[in-house]
Protein backbone atom coordinates (compact mmCIF):
# COMPACT_ATOMS: atom_id res chain seq x y z
CA UNK A 1 0.00 0.00 0.00
CA UNK A 2 1.49 3.33 -1.06
CA UNK A 3 1.65 6.32 1.28
CA UNK A 4 -1.21 8.14 -0.47
CA UNK A 5 -3.59 5.19 -0.05
CA UNK A 6 -2.46 4.71 3.54
CA UNK A 7 -3.16 8.36 4.38
CA UNK A 8 -6.59 8.12 2.74
CA UNK A 9 -7.34 4.95 4.68
CA UNK A 10 -6.31 6.57 7.98
CA UNK A 11 -8.29 9.74 7.21
CA UNK A 12 -11.50 7.87 6.35
CA UNK A 13 -11.17 5.72 9.49
CA UNK A 14 -10.58 8.82 11.63
CA UNK A 15 -13.66 10.57 10.21
CA UNK A 16 -15.81 7.50 10.79
CA UNK A 17 -14.53 7.13 14.36
CA UNK A 18 -15.12 10.82 15.07
CA UNK A 19 -18.73 10.61 13.85
CA UNK A 20 -19.25 7.35 15.75
CA UNK A 21 -17.92 8.77 19.04
CA UNK A 22 -19.99 11.93 18.63
CA UNK A 23 -23.09 9.81 18.10
CA UNK A 24 -22.47 7.75 21.21
CA UNK A 25 -21.26 10.31 23.74
CA UNK A 26 -22.65 13.79 22.93
CA UNK A 27 -26.42 13.45 23.30
CA UNK A 28 -29.22 10.96 22.71
CA UNK A 29 -30.62 13.01 19.82
CA UNK A 30 -27.19 12.97 18.15
CA UNK A 31 -27.14 9.20 18.66
CA UNK A 32 -30.51 8.83 16.94
CA UNK A 33 -29.46 10.96 13.96
CA UNK A 34 -26.01 9.43 13.49
CA UNK A 35 -27.05 5.79 13.74
CA UNK A 36 -30.21 6.19 11.70
CA UNK A 37 -28.01 7.68 8.94
CA UNK A 38 -25.55 4.78 9.30
CA UNK A 39 -28.52 2.41 8.97
CA UNK A 40 -29.85 4.13 5.85
CA UNK A 41 -26.44 4.00 4.14
CA UNK A 42 -26.02 0.32 5.09
CA UNK A 43 -29.46 -0.55 3.70
CA UNK A 44 -28.77 1.17 0.38
CA UNK A 45 -25.39 -0.56 0.14
CA UNK A 46 -27.04 -3.91 0.83
CA UNK A 47 -29.77 -3.52 -1.78
CA UNK A 48 -27.34 -2.16 -4.36
CA UNK A 49 -25.32 -5.39 -4.08
CA UNK A 50 -28.17 -7.44 -5.48
CA UNK A 51 -29.14 -5.13 -8.30
CA UNK A 52 -26.32 -6.66 -10.35
CA UNK A 53 -28.36 -9.90 -10.21
CA UNK A 54 -31.28 -8.08 -11.87
CA UNK A 55 -33.11 -8.02 -8.53
CA UNK A 56 -34.76 -4.73 -7.66
CA UNK A 57 -35.58 -4.44 -3.95
CA UNK A 58 -37.86 -1.59 -2.91
CA UNK A 59 -35.13 0.63 -1.48
CA UNK A 60 -37.20 3.73 -0.80
CA UNK A 61 -40.11 1.93 0.87
CA UNK A 62 -37.72 -0.26 2.88
CA UNK A 63 -35.77 2.82 3.98
CA UNK A 64 -38.94 4.59 5.13
CA UNK A 65 -40.03 1.48 7.04
CA UNK A 66 -36.57 1.05 8.58
CA UNK A 67 -36.43 4.66 9.76
CA UNK A 68 -39.92 4.23 11.18
CA UNK A 69 -38.84 1.09 13.02
CA UNK A 70 -35.75 2.82 14.40
CA UNK A 71 -37.76 5.84 15.59
CA UNK A 72 -40.47 3.63 17.10
CA UNK A 73 -37.87 1.62 19.04
CA UNK A 74 -36.06 4.79 20.09
CA UNK A 75 -39.27 6.26 21.55
CA UNK A 76 -40.65 2.98 22.89
CA UNK A 77 -37.62 2.17 25.07
CA UNK A 78 -38.02 5.61 26.65
CA UNK A 79 -41.71 4.88 27.36
CA UNK A 80 -42.69 7.86 25.21
CA UNK A 81 -45.19 6.00 23.01
CA UNK A 82 -47.56 3.06 23.60
CA UNK A 83 -46.62 -0.37 22.20
CA UNK A 84 -49.79 -0.59 20.12
CA UNK A 85 -48.41 2.00 17.69
CA UNK A 86 -46.14 -0.72 16.32
CA UNK A 87 -49.14 -1.91 14.29
CA UNK A 88 -48.82 1.22 12.17
CA UNK A 89 -45.48 0.01 10.77
CA UNK A 90 -46.87 -2.74 8.47
CA UNK A 91 -48.76 -0.04 6.57
CA UNK A 92 -45.39 1.36 5.50
CA UNK A 93 -44.11 -1.88 3.96
CA UNK A 94 -47.12 -3.74 2.55
CA UNK A 95 -47.54 -1.49 -0.52
CA UNK A 96 -44.63 -3.39 -2.10
CA UNK A 97 -46.97 -6.33 -2.76
CA UNK A 98 -49.34 -4.14 -4.75
CA UNK A 99 -46.46 -2.50 -6.63
CA UNK A 100 -45.12 -5.89 -7.74
CA UNK A 101 -48.45 -6.62 -9.44
CA UNK A 102 -47.41 -4.17 -12.14
CA UNK A 103 -43.94 -5.65 -12.65
CA UNK A 104 -43.02 -8.58 -14.81
CA UNK A 105 -39.48 -9.31 -13.60
CA UNK A 106 -38.78 -11.38 -10.47
CA UNK A 107 -41.58 -10.10 -8.21
CA UNK A 108 -41.03 -12.74 -5.52
CA UNK A 109 -37.29 -12.10 -5.41
CA UNK A 110 -37.86 -8.34 -5.20
CA UNK A 111 -40.20 -8.76 -2.23
CA UNK A 112 -38.00 -11.36 -0.52
CA UNK A 113 -34.82 -9.29 -0.75
CA UNK A 114 -36.66 -6.20 0.46
CA UNK A 115 -37.68 -8.03 3.64
CA UNK A 116 -34.24 -9.62 3.87
CA UNK A 117 -32.59 -6.21 4.08
CA UNK A 118 -34.99 -5.06 6.79
CA UNK A 119 -34.40 -8.13 8.93
CA UNK A 120 -30.65 -8.18 8.41
CA UNK A 121 -29.96 -4.46 8.88
CA UNK A 122 -32.92 -2.41 10.18
CA UNK A 123 -33.83 -4.77 13.02
CA UNK A 124 -30.29 -4.95 14.49
CA UNK A 125 -29.80 -1.19 14.17
CA UNK A 126 -33.11 -0.65 15.96
CA UNK A 127 -31.94 -2.97 18.73
CA UNK A 128 -29.05 -0.57 19.39
CA UNK A 129 -31.65 1.56 21.15
CA UNK A 130 -32.05 -1.13 23.81
CA UNK A 131 -28.36 -0.77 24.63
CA UNK A 132 -28.39 3.02 24.77
CA UNK A 133 -31.61 3.08 26.89
CA UNK A 134 -31.20 -0.18 28.86
CA UNK A 135 -33.73 -1.39 31.39
CA UNK A 136 -30.92 -1.83 33.90
CA UNK A 137 -30.71 2.00 34.11
CA UNK A 138 -34.52 2.36 34.14
CA UNK A 139 -34.39 3.23 30.45
CA UNK A 140 -32.25 6.31 31.08
CA UNK A 141 -29.75 7.27 28.39
CA UNK A 142 -26.27 5.82 28.92
CA UNK A 143 -23.39 5.28 26.54
CA UNK A 144 -21.61 2.72 28.74
CA UNK A 145 -23.18 -0.53 27.52
CA UNK A 146 -23.24 0.54 23.88
CA UNK A 147 -19.60 1.68 24.01
CA UNK A 148 -18.63 -1.53 25.78
CA UNK A 149 -20.38 -3.57 23.10
CA UNK A 150 -18.35 -1.98 20.31
CA UNK A 151 -15.13 -2.07 22.33
CA UNK A 152 -15.56 -5.85 22.53
CA UNK A 153 -16.26 -6.15 18.81
CA UNK A 154 -13.33 -3.97 17.77
CA UNK A 155 -10.94 -5.64 20.23
CA UNK A 156 -11.96 -9.02 18.82
CA UNK A 157 -11.40 -7.85 15.24
CA UNK A 158 -8.01 -6.30 16.08
CA UNK A 159 -6.88 -9.35 18.05
CA UNK A 160 -8.02 -11.75 15.33
CA UNK A 161 -6.24 -9.73 12.63
CA UNK A 162 -2.87 -9.43 14.35
CA UNK A 163 -2.76 -12.93 15.85
CA UNK A 164 -3.93 -14.40 12.57
CA UNK A 165 -1.31 -12.41 10.61
CA UNK A 166 1.52 -13.39 12.93
CA UNK A 167 0.62 -16.95 13.88
CA UNK A 168 -2.20 -18.11 11.60
CA UNK A 169 -1.59 -21.48 9.95
CA UNK A 170 -4.76 -23.57 10.31
CA UNK A 171 -7.64 -22.35 8.17
CA UNK A 172 -10.96 -21.91 9.95
CA UNK A 173 -13.53 -21.74 7.12
CA UNK A 174 -11.61 -21.89 3.85
CA UNK A 175 -14.65 -22.19 1.55
CA UNK A 176 -16.06 -18.84 2.68
CA UNK A 177 -13.07 -16.93 4.07
CA UNK A 178 -9.72 -18.35 2.87
CA UNK A 179 -7.65 -16.07 5.13
CA UNK A 180 -9.44 -16.71 8.43
CA UNK A 181 -7.52 -19.05 10.75
CA UNK A 182 -8.15 -20.86 14.02
CA UNK A 183 -5.24 -19.00 15.59
CA UNK A 184 -6.73 -15.63 14.67
CA UNK A 185 -10.20 -16.65 15.81
CA UNK A 186 -8.95 -17.83 19.21
CA UNK A 187 -6.59 -14.86 19.54
CA UNK A 188 -9.45 -12.44 18.90
CA UNK A 189 -11.51 -14.16 21.58
CA UNK A 190 -8.68 -13.88 24.12
CA UNK A 191 -8.20 -10.17 23.39
CA UNK A 192 -11.96 -9.58 23.71
CA UNK A 193 -11.93 -11.44 27.03
CA UNK A 194 -9.13 -9.21 28.34
CA UNK A 195 -10.96 -6.14 27.06
CA UNK A 196 -14.11 -7.15 28.96
CA UNK A 197 -12.15 -6.91 32.22
CA UNK A 198 -10.96 -3.41 31.29
CA UNK A 199 -14.54 -2.40 30.38
CA UNK A 200 -15.72 -3.49 33.82
CA UNK A 201 -13.26 -1.14 35.52
CA UNK A 202 -13.73 1.73 33.03
CA UNK A 203 -17.53 1.91 33.00
CA UNK A 204 -18.44 0.40 36.37
CA UNK A 205 -21.66 -1.18 35.13
CA UNK A 206 -22.60 -4.87 35.35
CA UNK A 207 -20.61 -7.49 37.24
CA UNK A 208 -17.29 -8.62 35.85
CA UNK A 209 -18.66 -12.07 35.03
CA UNK A 210 -21.41 -10.43 32.96
CA UNK A 211 -18.81 -8.72 30.79
CA UNK A 212 -16.87 -11.99 30.49
CA UNK A 213 -20.00 -13.76 29.25
CA UNK A 214 -20.84 -10.87 26.93
CA UNK A 215 -17.31 -11.00 25.49
CA UNK A 216 -17.87 -14.68 24.65
CA UNK A 217 -21.18 -13.81 22.97
CA UNK A 218 -19.48 -11.06 20.96
CA UNK A 219 -16.61 -13.35 19.94
CA UNK A 220 -18.95 -16.01 18.54
CA UNK A 221 -21.18 -13.39 16.93
CA UNK A 222 -18.24 -11.54 15.36
CA UNK A 223 -16.95 -14.76 13.79
CA UNK A 224 -20.23 -15.66 12.15
CA UNK A 225 -21.15 -12.07 11.32
CA UNK A 226 -17.95 -11.74 9.34
CA UNK A 227 -18.47 -15.13 7.69
CA UNK A 228 -22.03 -14.28 6.67
CA UNK A 229 -20.95 -11.08 4.96
CA UNK A 230 -18.02 -12.91 3.35
CA UNK A 231 -20.56 -15.40 2.01
CA UNK A 232 -22.52 -12.52 0.44
CA UNK A 233 -19.38 -11.02 -1.10
CA UNK A 234 -18.10 -14.36 -2.37
CA UNK A 235 -21.46 -15.19 -3.93
CA UNK A 236 -21.67 -11.79 -5.61
CA UNK A 237 -17.93 -11.76 -6.45
CA UNK A 238 -17.23 -8.39 -4.83
CA UNK A 239 -14.59 -7.16 -2.39
CA UNK A 240 -16.49 -4.50 -0.42
CA UNK A 241 -20.14 -3.62 0.16
CA UNK A 242 -19.55 0.02 -0.72
CA UNK A 243 -17.02 2.78 -1.37
CA UNK A 244 -18.08 5.46 1.09
CA UNK A 245 -14.97 4.82 3.24
CA UNK A 246 -11.87 4.78 0.98
CA UNK A 247 -9.61 1.89 1.91
CA UNK A 248 -12.25 0.33 4.18
CA UNK A 249 -15.25 -0.31 1.96
CA UNK A 250 -18.76 0.55 2.98
CA UNK A 251 -20.66 1.24 6.19
CA UNK A 252 -22.03 -2.29 6.08
CA UNK A 253 -18.46 -3.60 6.16
CA UNK A 254 -17.92 -1.70 9.42
CA UNK A 255 -21.07 -3.03 11.08
CA UNK A 256 -21.19 -6.63 9.85
CA UNK A 257 -20.15 -8.13 13.19
CA UNK A 258 -22.32 -5.76 15.23
CA UNK A 259 -25.56 -6.41 13.36
CA UNK A 260 -25.12 -10.17 13.71
CA UNK A 261 -24.16 -9.98 17.40
CA UNK A 262 -26.47 -7.35 18.89
CA UNK A 263 -29.61 -9.58 19.06
CA UNK A 264 -27.80 -12.11 21.27
CA UNK A 265 -26.18 -9.33 23.32
CA UNK A 266 -29.60 -7.79 23.94
CA UNK A 267 -31.17 -11.16 24.80
CA UNK A 268 -28.58 -11.75 27.51
CA UNK A 269 -29.12 -8.30 29.03
CA UNK A 270 -32.92 -8.66 28.97
CA UNK A 271 -32.88 -12.15 30.52
CA UNK A 272 -30.35 -11.16 33.16
CA UNK A 273 -31.63 -7.73 34.18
Amino acid sequence: MNSKNLKLRILSAAIFLLIFVAGVFIHQIVFAVVFSVFMIVAIWEFYTLFEQKQIKPHKIIATIFSVGLFIFTYLFVQNLIPPKLVFILPALIFPIFAIELFKKSKPLENIAYTFFGIIYIAVPFSLFNLLIFPEVTDNEYTSKIFAGFFMLIWSYDIGAYFVGSLMGKNLFFERISPKKTWEGTIGGGVVALATSVAIFYIFDIFKIYDWLILSAIVSFGAVFGDLVESMFKRTLKIKDTGKIMPGHGGILDRFDSAIFTVPFFVIYIILKF
